[in-house]
């Protein structure tokens, strides 16, 4: 009796469509933004501290293990957060 009063739950998985391409080009047309953009490869500061991803262990490991498109400097890497993710819809 007390089993059957027990709610089962099942996950749900989500999906958002997210048109990055027509959003970076609106971000590289812009004289200002396209600076910010490329700030990793033209004003990095390589002084040891973590201040950023880019001072991490994985970005360098990424940009040796694919130099061509770590020397472009309009190549932009994105991150997969799954920060706030809740299985259960609640």
């Amino acid at each position: 009796m007390i089993a059957s009063s027990i709610a089962v739950r099942s996950t749900r998985i989500v999906m958002w469509y997210f048109p990055v391409i027509p959003y970076l080009k609106y971000l590289f047309r812009n004289k200002a933004h396209a600076k910010l953009m490329r700030w990793h490869k033209n004003d990095y500061k390589q002084d040891k501290m973590l201040r950023h991803a880019t001072d991490g262990s994985q970005w360098s490991k990424i940009n040796k293990e694919f130099p061509d498109f770590a020397d472009n400097t309009r190549n932009l890497m994105f991150g997969l957060i799954k920060d706030g993710m809740n299985l259960f819809g609640k």
